[in-house]
């Protein structure tokens, strides 16, 4: 069983390492962004696609 001191600075250490992942895959998905739109273009495309060719 861990102390309430480690299960709180191992609280704060997830909670601080969340914080900074969020931050990167922000920044990346800003330097990126034309792949992210390229991507949601192609994604957008193909359900439409399906989505038409059901109905069909």
């Amino acid at each position: 069983m861990h102390s309430l001191a480690v299960r709180f600075w191992r609280s704060r250490l997830y909670l601080f390492g969340g914080v900074v992942l969020l931050v990167w895959t922000v920044e990346l998905a800003w330097r990126y962004r034309w792949a992210v739109a390229v991507a949601g273009v192609v994604a957008g495309a193909v359900a439409g696609a399906r989505w038409c060719l059901r109905r069909w």
